[in-house]
């Protein structure tokens, strides 16, 4: 009986459940984890390496001996756009993506890999939400390598957090409810509601509370990780700084949370959050569902990927229970080829699926090739015994090349026609040939600001050499925009168009001090030349100040 299998390569450990379809429904044959800190000799390791040899260690201890798999990318590695496009028949939908990707995506096309999943209508009923994720060739032809020395041939790969959208799908949490998945680096938060799926990846996660407890204690990371899971919340005495450290972390957490939940409750006024379900490796620190319950008041539980599922005694259903918030993500990997799933990303490059398709059917191939030769051979002796039907081939073949040379004529004609348009083309591909640029300054306005910064709105105008040749293409009207800047004040504030300009619009809280701390680092980036704030001024929500700026970056 075929078996499926998923893997969840995770930032700190490493998952695999293998599953089998029977007629009562699913059983789980195999379940393991590791740790990448428990391989010998880790430290020397380069991270694939490492990879490579934790799921070695995970099919031999299963007894795998080699496996078709479904594998998903982690968060970081993943370019992910949101957009929204019209409600269309099904068979337009993916024309229309087709074209928004080209326009929202910034990277070349023939450099990477991009699939999408439309995850249900806008509140306005007007729309679709759809989701498109991206990553290079280089990164999935390395994934790829590093499974492949360890066994491993993948069958689908996978995203988060799709693959939380399509377990809560699958255990029966499609109204009302929320996963919260507290990873080791990352944060995912999913909301299922009248089938809509909405999402959020927050940059931080477990080991950030162990970072700030071994920082603040000045004490090792590994000494950090064993307080927050042994004391957690629950300390006292000599360890109730610890939890102090800790409940200030998840306290963050939960702000993030309620500000996710107050967001999408302004997009979809009849929104409506039953219960939350919690599920990664820091989910079960002591007292962490107490201090969700008393901030969030809501239904709290630990999600269980398992539900439904019949568990091989050699697996364990109690010795299961105590680790299955560690296994959503493989189980919702190993069921992508098993159930009907509302999203099937696929992010396997076409010249994989090709060649093995080539190396699938190779016998069969072989045996069409040699019916062509015996074929072709029996043409050429039945040539071969008739000179006068020889003679008629050969005036055949002049008639033919005369022909050729016709076409061949033409050919050059529709190239002469095509060779202005042509011109053009690489004029436009000059001036938007510096799209990767954008990914790049907004990583960088990231990286130095905090998770109390919000911003609402980038802007970027183009150089004075693109414009020259983009005017050319514009009307009257269109070419004003590229001019000048207008700032929300209704000043009129002129720059030399020899630079190009990004504009940030957004928010921080508690003072100006945070936004002018914010002005300095950006000043100091290697990408921009100079920073300047223009309309910061306070407003009150939910009776805390926040501060509304616009900033104007001119980029070296």
């Amino acid at each position: 009986m075929k078996s499926y299998i998923g893997i969840d390569l995770g930032a700190d450990s490493i998952k695999l459940v293998q599953l089998q379809k029977t007629r009562k429904g699913l059983f789980l044959q195999k379940a393991g984890m590791t740790c990448l800190k428990e391989i010998p000799f880790y430290e020397d390791m380069s991270p694939e390496d490492l990879a490579s040899e934790a799921i070695k260690w995970l099919l031999a201890h299963n007894e795998i001996s080699s496996a078709s798999a479904v594998v998903s990318l982690p968060s970081n590695l993943v370019y992910s756009k949101y957009i929204t496009i019209p409600v269309v028949p099904d068979e337009k939908i993916k024309q229309i993506i087709q074209f928004e990707a080209m326009q929202q995506i910034p990277f070349p096309m023939d450099e990477i890999c991009w699939d999408y999943t439309v995850l249900g209508k806008a509140p306005s009923g007007n729309e679709l939400n759809v989701v498109i994720h991206v990553v290079k060739d280089a990164m999935i032809a390395s994934f790829t390598k590093t499974l492949a020395q360890a066994g491993i041939e993948i069958a689908i790969v996978d995203v988060m957090p799709m693959v939380l959208f399509n377990i809560m799908h699958l255990t029966g949490n499609d109204h009302g409810a929320m996963l919260v998945d507290i990873g080791a680096k990352n944060t995912n938060i999913i909301l299922l509601e009248q089938g809509n799926c909405l999402t959020r990846s927050l940059p931080f996660g477990g080991d950030d509370f162990t970072e700030k407890i071994a920082k603040q204690l000045n004490i090792p990371f590994e000494k950090a990780e064993k307080f927050k899971r042994e004391v957690g919340l629950q300390g006292e005495g000599d360890d109730a700084k610890i939890s102090e450290i800790l409940n200030e972390s998840i306290s963050n957490l939960i702000k993030e949370i309620q500000r996710t939940i107050g967001f999408y409750r302004s997009k979809t006024e009849e929104l409506i959050i039953k219960k939350i379900l919690l599920t990664g490796g820091n989910v079960k620190i002591k007292g962490l569902l107490t201090l969700f319950m008393e901030h969030l008041r809501l239904d709290i539980e630990i999600f269980d990927p398992f539900k439904g599922i019949e568990i091989s005694p050699a697996v364990g259903e109690d010795k299961l229970e105590f680790v299955k918030n560690y296994f959503s993500v493989a189980m919702g990997l190993a069921r992508r080829q098993i159930d009907d799933c509302p999203s099937e990303i696929n992010l396997i490059p076409k010249e994989i699926l090709g060649a093995r398709y080539i190396e699938k059917n190779k016998k069969f191939l072989w045996m069409i090739a040699g019916i062509l030769v015996i074929f072709f051979a029996l043409i050429g002796i039945h040539l071969n015994l008739s000179i006068d039907y020889n003679k008629k081939l050969l005036t055949k073949a002049v008639n033919a090349i005369g022909e050729l040379n016709k076409i061949n004529s033409d050919i050059k004609n529709y190239e002469m026609q095509i060779e202005p348009i042509s011109s053009k083309l690489v004029m436009l591909n000059s001036v938007f040939g510096q799209r990767t640029k954008i990914l790049d300054l907004l990583l960088s306005v990231k990286n130095v600001s905090s998770n109390d910064f919000w911003f609402n709105n980038f802007r970027l105008n183009i150089a004075q050499e693109d414009l020259d040749i983009l005017k050319k293409y514009l009307t009257k009207e269109e070419r004003k925009k590229y001019e000048y800047l207008e700032i929300e004040k209704g000043q009129r504030q002129e720059y030399p168009l020899g630079f190009n300009i990004l504009i940030l619009n957004g928010a921080a809280t508690d003072s100006f001090a945070k936004i002018d701390k914010l002005r300095i680092s950006l000043d100091g980036q290697n990408l921009f030349k100079k920073v300047n704030v223009f309309n910061a001024e306070e407003y009150s929500l939910d009776n805390r100040v926040y501060i509304k700026f616009d900033m104007v970056c001119e980029i070296k």
